[in-house]
């Protein structure tokens, strides 16, 4: 992983999506952070996201334009056939269940247009951040199966690979509250483990992450950009 660029997810997105007046669908858009790029980007996003409470801080962050919020489930995605232009799952397929990764997959298909982009941003089991997250939860398993997800709707002809990026991103944290809470408000599930293994994971924080000029502490994450069209 050593000889991957470093990267930035908005340049990445920005470089191989089209934007400007497309309509797209964020699967698991959580705070909507992403969404709101889009929207100031040009694009006309809708975020979907199965937590309530995720839906509710997205909907409080200031408007940017066009971006809206609707909380669902990526196995059944309440649009009509054919409704984007570009439909994302931005770090997010592998906290779909196992047991409906491919369902989800074959909704995002069948809301894309004909010539539409799915584009399936996911992180690799690797790097410093993967490694500080490993003991809260170990997430090894998961990104496998939604590779394998991925690989199944390829091979099936569901779906056809137009190209992917491999690069690192830099993650960076004041403290470890920053990342604690970050971690917490996409899986409040996490909190029984984060509270039991704190102070080992404050060891850990200082250890792992490499400390900037200005205080923060970097942590590196691979990951690999994937673009499909529906086959």
């Amino acid at each position: 992983m050593d000889d991957l660029p470093l990267r930035k997810h908005p340049e990445v997105l920005l470089k191989h999506l089209p934007i400007v007046g497309s309509r797209l669908l964020d699967i698991g858009c959580g705070n909507g952070a992403l969404l709101r790029l889009l929207a100031r980007e040009g694009g006309l996003p809708v975020g979907l996201d199965p937590q309530e409470a995720q839906i509710a801080r997205a909907r409080a962050a200031a408007q940017v334009g066009p971006e809206r919020y609707v909380v669902g489930f990526g196995e059944g995605l309440p649009f009509a056939a054919g409704s984007f232009d570009v439909v994302l799952f931005f770090n997010a397929l592998h906290h779909v269940p196992v047991e409906v990764m491919d369902p989800a997959l074959n909704e995002a298909r069948r809301v894309l247009k004909r010539e539409g982009i799915l584009a399936v941003l996911e992180p690799l089991a690797a790097g410093s951040h993967f490694e500080l997250m490993q003991p809260v939860e170990d997430e090894t398993a998961v990104r496998a199966e939604a590779e394998a997800a991925m690989v199944r709707a390829e091979r099936s002809g569901r779906l056809r690979r137009q190209g992917q990026e491999r690069y690192v991103v830099a993650l960076k944290y004041r403290d470890f509250a920053e990342w604690r809470d970050g971690v917490l408000a996409v899986d409040p599930e996490r909190r029984a483990a984060m509270d039991r293994l704190q102070p080992a994971l404050e060891r850990r924080f200082a250890e792992l992450g490499e400390l900037e000029d200005d205080g923060r502490r970097l942590f590196r994450q691979p990951a690999r950009f994937d673009l499909y069209q529906p086959g």
